[in-house]
């Protein structure tokens, strides 16, 4: 049952029938005990469709369904996201993080929602830890060190050197720098 539900579901969004794959979800969610993938999938279709209010309904539903999913926390951030309701986002972000430490896009979005929310400290911590799983990442290293700078961190000179060394990153290292309420051009 559930399977045929989330397979008719499925082949509607991929026709393109959001109307059809959100009126089979809501159907199926209407019975007792709907399990919480039901109102995940409805999460999706309605994010699709940038219907983030009651998207976030759904997420919240099934990640209160299924508290140990870290995907359903991380979808609910995401809408959250979208609506602009930061705070909320961030604290489904850091759920996310405990539940998965190594979850890189729920790094990325902490990062950017404390980034928002004026939390250099919090946005800094969460590029250190985007640097350690994806060491190649462009983000991790600019936005960790424009983080590092407004929470005037002792890793922003740091940072600032090894950006500084990379030609590719000395440009954009220089406009964080000269941006920043805190930033510092060594002439010397």
């Amino acid at each position: 049952m559930l399977e045929q539900v989330l397979q008719e579901a499925g082949q509607a969004a991929a026709r393109g029938d959001w109307n059809r794959a959100e009126a089979i979800l809501k159907k199926a969610m209407a019975r007792n005990n709907a399990p919480p993938v039901l109102a995940f999938q409805l999460g999706k279709i309605l994010f699709m469709q940038g219907k983030m209010a009651p998207a976030v309904n759904s997420f919240r539903k099934a990640a209160k369904g299924a508290p140990k999913n870290p995907e359903a926390w991380f979808e609910l951030g995401r809408a959250l996201t979208a609506i602009d309701r930061v705070a909320e986002a961030q604290e489904a972000f850091e759920r996310v993080i405990a539940l998965a430490p190594k979850h890189l896009e729920s790094h990325r979005f902490a990062a950017r929602t404390a980034r928002a929310a004026g939390d250099w400290s919090a946005a800094a911590t969460h590029f250190r830890a985007i640097r350690k799983l994806a060491p190649q990442d462009s983000e991790g290293w600019l936005d960790g060190y424009a983080a590092c700078l407004e929470a005037r961190d002792a890793e922003a000179d740091a940072l600032r050197a090894q950006l500084m060394q990379d030609p590719a990153g000395r440009n954009a290292c220089l406009e964080i720098t000269v941006r920043s309420s805190a930033g510092r051009i060594p002439l010397g």
